[in-house]
Formats: C-alpha cells, sequence, structure tokens
C-alpha cells in the first residue's frame, strides 16, 4: 500500500472512530443537570415537603445542645414555586431554630419539579458510605481526643493494636467495646480487661471479639480480678459461647447494651465456677 494510500485508510478509521464515539455519547442518557447556587437563607422560611420524614425533635434537641458551627456543613434546598423546600437537613434546620440562628448557608438547586426533589431526597445517599469506627478512632487520635488517646495507649501497653480488622489475636477492631467499658466501667476495668484476656487466651483471635471484651470487663467491675487467669484457661470456650447465646434473647445487641455485657458475664461465670464449692463460687446479682 502506497503512502498516500496508507494517510487516507488512517484518515478513514479517525473519522470512523469520531463517528462511533459520538454515536455513543448520542446513546448515553444523560444525567439531569440543575442549576446550583449558594446563599444564605432564612431558617424560618424552609418548608418540608410530604416526602420528608417526621423531624424528631429528639434529635434536633441532641444536636442543638452540643451546636458546632463548624460541624454544620450546608443544607440543600430546592427553590421551587417561590418557596423552599429543605431536601437534606431538616434536623439541622430544627437545631439552628433552637439556638437561635436566624440563617444559613445552603445549597440552592433550581429547576426540580415535586418529583425530581423526591428523587433527589431518596437517592442522595447512594454514593455516600458513614465513616467507620475505625475512620473515627483515627480521627480522634489526630484531634487528640481525649478517649482514643487513653485506648490506644491501653492498648498498646499489653501488646495490642487498634486495627480495621481483627485477623490477628493482636488486633482489635471491637472499638466501640473499647469505647462502651471506658464509658462504663472507666480507664482502670479497661486496663484490667486487656490484661485479663492477654494473659488468659493469648492467640486466640476470637477472644478479641466485642463479646469478650465487654464481657469480661463486666465482670472485673463486678468481682475484681479474683483469679480469672487461673479459672479461664482451661474454660471450654465453645461452650462458654453456646451459653452466652442462650442468656441472650438477640445475637446482634450492641455493646453499649448493659443486657449484653451481663449475658456474656453469665456465661463467664458458669465456666468460671465449674468445679467449684457453692461457697466459693460467684454469683451474678443485678
Amino acid at each position: 500500500m502506497s503512502r498516500k494510500s496508507t494517510s487516507k485508510y488512517r484518515k478513514a478509521q479517525a473519522q470512523a472512530r469520531a463517528e462511533a464515539h459520538e454515536q455513543f455519547l448520542n446513546d448515553v442518557p444523560r444525567e439531569r443537570a440543575t442549576e446550583q447556587t449558594i446563599e444564605m437563607l432564612p431558617v424560618n422560611e424552609l418548608r418540608l415537603a410530604d416526602y420528608q420524614r417526621e423531624t424528631k425533635q429528639k434529635r434536633a434537641a441532641a444536636i442543638a445542645s452540643k451546636f458546632d458551627v463548624a460541624k454544620l456543613g450546608m443544607l440543600v434546598v430546592s427553590r421551587r414555586d417561590g418557596q423552599l423546600f429543605l431536601i437534606d437537613g431538616q434536623h439541622r434546620a430544627a437545631a439552628l431554630k433552637m439556638v437561635g440562628y436566624s440563617h444559613t448557608s445552603c445549597i440552592v438547586l433550581h429547576g426540580l419539579t415535586y418529583e425530581q426533589e423526591a428523587e433527589y431526597f431518596s437517592t442522595q445517599r447512594e454514593n455516600t458510605s458513614p465513616l467507620s469506627q475505625f475512620s473515627l478512632f483515627k480521627a480522634g487520635i489526630e484531634a487528640q481526643d481525649p478517649v482514643c488517646i487513653a485506648i490506644q495507649e491501653i492498648a498498646q501497653k499489653h501488646g495490642f493494636e487498634i486495627r480495621a480488622t481483627s485477623r490477628d489475636f493482636k488486633y482489635i477492631s471491637a472499638i466501640h467495646a473499647l469505647k462502651t467499658v471506658i464509658a462504663a466501667y472507666g480507664h482502670d476495668v479497661l486496663d484490667s480487661t486487656l490484661r485479663l484476656i492477654k494473659e488468659t487466651w493469648h492467640g486466640d483471635k476470637n477472644t478479641t471479639k466485642r463479646e469478650y471484651i465487654v464481657g469480661v470487663a463486666d465482670f472485673v467491675n463486678r468481682f475484681g480480678e479474683a483469679s480469672f487467669v487461673k479459672r479461664m484457661q482451661q474454660a471450654n470456650l465453645s461452650a462458654l459461647w453456646r451459653e452466652y447465646l442462650k442468656n441472650t434473647t438477640f445475637y446482634s445487641r450492641a455493646s453499649s447494651d448493659p443486657a449484653m455485657r451481663k449475658a456474656f458475664c453469665l456465661a463467664i461465670l458458669t465456666e468460671y465456677n465449674k468445679g467449684l464449692k457453692a461457697s466459693k463460687r460467684f454469683v451474678l446479682e443485678g
């Protein structure tokens, strides 16, 4: 093929590719585009459409009680038929009223119909995900949060690391459980809890789960360290877990639930008391 013919062939190929690409673009559904502005709007003029949830005053009051304008973000509003409809931020708006703000910055969407607003409301969280406990913990460390700092120091003291997943005994991912222990029982109980877990079940990664952490903490809070290591080193962990499931109504109870902590503590007691005379057994009260 001559150089001239080659050049024509390449131009034809390029033209064909360009036409195919143009056809592809024409076939792709266009996303709805809206005009957006950022405006300072009067809080009292922000309305709720029928697709919105009912405003929970308790939730709004909780925001107001710890109000921080730096964490407010911007409310999302639709300007429709001369009125302002809240799409995102109704509880923040209610909190703003509670703390006395008259105006707030908003992202304002223009040109949406009522139906498009409702669709926006129902799909606005599709591309977002909540922060994980590990992400919040890391942020807390950087912000010098005293609880996060205390957890990290106590964990490191006993050879543990706070991680997003606990694939090894030395990694603890049950961050909410660690925070629960400090909140419910204090720093000393968390310190004793992690030391007892390490000395008793070193190497068994199942024993750094949330149930063990809060259950052991509840035991320590009630009975002290007693002879925990000696008695529990030989405990049948499968039997302990089965006993726990017998004692709790919901397997998925949160570690902040006192009933969950008590249920696992009771399971520990069942194993702890095996072989002991009645006079030496611990009894869980309350």
